[in-house]
């Protein structure tokens, strides 16, 4: 785990979800924010600084995809290089694939388990380069 509290944005449609990753990555020592869309999200993000982002990748209207594609192509964010995570409870490799030119630092199913996720997500900190999706 690392010494200090990595700040980390969690972006979902699922409020259930949300408040359940809330909770449990919190536990693990993470300061944790939530957005519900795409759009708060990108708000929080241009207003605040945050060490890594969590996204679901499928929601309505934008995607975590729309996300991570805005923070790697939109200059002006200055975030291109935030270390963020793609959750899916989908595992396509063509979406793998499709998403490999933005550069995610892990894509993962939401099958994980938090502390699991906990651990990539201190891996991916500790090193700041991207961990290999599987």
């Amino acid at each position: 785990m690392q010494d200090n509290k990595a700040k980390i944005l969690l972006v979902d449609d699922d409020d259930f979800f949300l408040e359940y990753m809330h909770s449990r990555l919190s536990d693990e020592g993470f300061d944790v924010q939530i957005a519900l869309s795409v759009d708060t999200a990108l708000e929080m993000l241009e207003s605040d600084d945050f060490d890594l982002c969590v996204t679901d990748f499928k929601m309505p209207v934008k995607t975590g995809e729309d996300l991570l594609r805005s923070l790697r192509v939109d200059t002006k964010l200055g975030l291109k290089d935030l270390p963020v995570i793609i959750l899916s409870w989908i595992s396509d490799q063509e979406i793998k694939k499709r998403l490999n030119s933005y550069k995610p630092s892990a894509f993962l199913e939401k099958m994980l388990r938090p502390h699991q996720i906990a651990k990539i997500i201190d891996n991916i900190l500790e090193q700041k380069q991207p961990y290999v999706a599987h």
